[in-house]
């Protein structure tokens, strides 16, 4: 989201914008800190940024068109939600000029349902090795939650277990429901609407990235700036045996791309 920013002509949703919601919604508010995109910075906590001008992962928007409960996955969006959609997106990009570049980790269920309603959109999905997906997930419900035992994120819930979970099998649930997502979508829109790009291949040469993205998506022919390799997060943040048992485990359900990391 913040390298594409950072490196393409695009519009994107501000802080400044989130803050003031009702007022941004209805195109009264400055949406956009175009002028600024090459200062972006990629640094973000759970898609937050700082500086009123950085990007935001507007949640304040997509919780009205999607709805409040952000791990359900929806079903439709609303003729109400569907308009009010279309008018938040074509508004910004009049009044900047500019396709715009939104972020939304629901769009992995939801991207059928969006894609009816902004007949031009194109989704991009970052497909990241699954064991460090799970590693990140299990985090993520202790950062966010202060518990391992509620899921974070998009997850399909009749399938959840009842508590007391066990943590690593959930998440494990949990990262073979995102590849099932994942593959419904590219099946539903083709793969030349729902992008998938590898994570570890973004870090390792992001220009090329960029670049393609910029001619596919937005028709660009020229270069793009040097864009130095980014450090693709292979630390490990649980123990031993934690992260052992998730690598085996997620290594049982067939994934090809894992196996068991080194340093056993």
């Amino acid at each position: 989201h913040q390298l594409l920013i950072q490196n393409l002509p695009v519009a994107y949703v501000t802080n400044l914008a989130s803050l003031m919601p009702h007022s941004a919604a209805a195109g009264a508010a400055p949406l956009t800190a175009s002028i600024a995109n090459a200062s972006v910075r990629l640094q973000s906590y759970y898609g937050r940024t700082r500086a009123l001008s950085g990007p935001s992962d507007g949640l304040e928007f997509w919780d009205r068109w999607f709805g409040p409960d952000r791990r359900a996955v929806p079903t439709q969006i609303p003729p109400e939600a569907a308009a009010a959609m279309r008018f938040f997106f074509g508004r910004l990009e009049q009044k900047t000029g500019r396709p715009v570049v939104a972020k939304n980790n629901n769009l992995m269920a939801s991207a059928h349902l969006v894609a009816e309603v902004l007949p031009t959109a194109r989704f991009v999905c970052l497909r990241r090795d699954p064991v460090y997906l799970g590693q990140s997930l299990l985090k993520a419900r202790k950062d966010i939650h202060g518990t391992s035992d509620i899921s974070y994120g998009i997850d399909d819930l009749a399938s959840a277990p009842n508590m007391p979970v066990d943590a690593v099998e959930d998440v494990c649930r949990q990262v073979r429901f995102y590849d099932e997502l994942q593959q419904r979508q590219a099946a539903r829109l083709g793969r030349d609407r729902f992008i998938v790009i590898g994570y570890e291949d973004l870090c390792r040469d992001p220009a090329a990235v960029v670049k393609r993205l910029g001619h596919d998506i937005l028709g660009l022919t020229s270069d793009v700036r040097p864009i130095a390799p980014l450090s693709a997060s292979r630390t490990r943040n649980l123990d031993n045996d934690e992260f052992r048992r998730l690598a085996e485990r997620i290594g049982s359900q067939g994934d090809a791309r894992t196996a068991l990391p080194p340093g056993r």
